[in-house]
């Protein structure tokens, strides 16, 4: 393994894998986006493996949809 550094702007990003929970990595976005609105040092954008995308956006948009917040 080869030790890197992976420059992002500074930012807070929430990165989605492959071989993650749908259900969970979606939920924890869901939170993550919740907190956003409170505090600036929460994650501000989503990066996501090709691979599960529109299963992660679709699981997404019903989080979103369904928040009660």
């Amino acid at each position: 393994m080869k030790k890197t550094l992976k420059e992002l702007g500074g930012n807070a990003p929430f990165i989605v894998f492959d071989d993650v929970s749908i259900d969970n990595a979606a939920a924890g976005a869901m939170a993550s986006i919740s907190a956003m609105l409170e505090k600036s040092e929460c994650s501000n954008r989503i990066l996501v493996q090709d691979g599960i995308y529109a299963r992660f956006a679709e699981k997404l948009t019903i989080e979103v949809k369904t928040d009660v917040r």
